[in-house]
């Protein structure tokens, strides 16, 4: 669960609209963002399918220059390729985009540090893939919700006081992966649990061993097991202090990086919860759902051993 401040995308893709000189201008301003900081990146006109098709397998984020038209073309690419899509407006309708164009520095910023610590498969992931699979989209949703909520108050945290808050996190280092060592036993074992219940009889209709929960309950229960690892205020004041925003960024910049970041992060977790909810539908019998949770609990369980051998 700790995240790797040294961990960086390794591709970001942009979609432009060529007819648009703000848009293409802003896709200039883009890639050499990306370049300066070691990040590769591509761009493509929205809806070139032959150019961006290739590449987007690899790529782990498309943002998109241009307006509600631009967005819809490029969407069609990313959605064959599960990749997540963010919007900058730089057209008349923006309705589809996140933010404009103005903000684009701010908002990449926060958009390559919410990827870089949601995109690793950890066990906030498996936990969620399997809590979707045994459920329904819509508590998977509220669940990578309540996880890119996490995210969003340390990102917080970070631009507002990190070189105050981190150190002290550091300090403490050594009983706090114990503690997500402890959390990750108890997220094993809640996944895992499903997969003892008691084989009921032929034609008996079994009861969802998730049906008390809810959207509300899911959201609650993956903010606390994710703020439970303050050690992403770490990741985040690290990336603030290595320049991922300007020393003199003002307050409304900063509010934009980390709306970015929360924007990024929960992106990502809705792709991983529809994941989920694909394999809900391919395993609707009793020994699949059995099945999803033992995996699930098992790879949480490695990932907890594998944490505290590093203690």
């Amino acid at each position: 669960m700790a995240p790797d401040a040294g961990r960086r995308m390794k591709r970001i893709g942009f979609a432009f609209n060529p007819t648009n000189a703000q848009a293409v201008s802003l896709n200039g301003r883009a890639l050499e963002w990306c370049r300066a900081r070691g990040i590769d990146a591509w761009s493509a006109e929205a809806g070139d399918r032959a150019a961006a098709d290739p590449l987007c397998p690899s790529t782990e984020a498309l943002v998109v220059l241009g307006g509600d038209g631009t967005f819809l073309r490029a969407a069609q690419g990313a959605h064959a390729h599960d990749v997540p899509i963010l919007g900058i407006n730089s057209g008349k309708v923006g309705f589809l985009s996140k933010a404009e164009s103005g903000d684009m520095e701010s908002v990449l910023a926060g958009l390559v540090a919410g990827y870089a610590i949601a995109i690793p498969v950890g066990a906030i992931a498996v936990y969620l893939v399997t809590l979707t699979a045994r459920t329904r989209f819509a508590v998977g949703a509220a669940a990578g919700l309540g996880t890119a909520t996490a995210d969003g108050i340390y990102a917080t945290v970070a631009v507002v006081a990190g070189a105050v808050v981190a150190p002290l996190v550091a300090a403490v280092r050594t009983p706090l992966t114990w503690a997500s060592v402890a959390v990750l036993a108890f997220l094993a074992w809640r996944t895992f649990r499903p997969a003892l219940q008691r084989v009921l009889p032929d034609g008996a209709t079994p009861r969802p061993a998730t049906a008390d929960t809810t959207p509300v309950r899911a959201y609650a229960t993956l903010l606390g097991l994710t703020l439970v690892n303050p050690a992403t205020v770490i990741y985040f004041a690290v990336l603030v202090a290595g320049g991922a925003l300007s020393p003199d960024a003002t307050g409304a910049e900063r509010a934009v990086f980390v709306l970015a970041a929360f924007v990024a992060s929960a992106s990502w977790q809705m792709l991983v919860a529809g994941g989920g909810a694909v394999l809900g539908r391919a395993l609707t019998n009793d020994t699949g759902q059995r099945v999803t949770a033992a995996v699930g609990g098992l790879v949480i369980l490695a990932l907890a051993v594998h944490l505290a051998l590093g203690a």
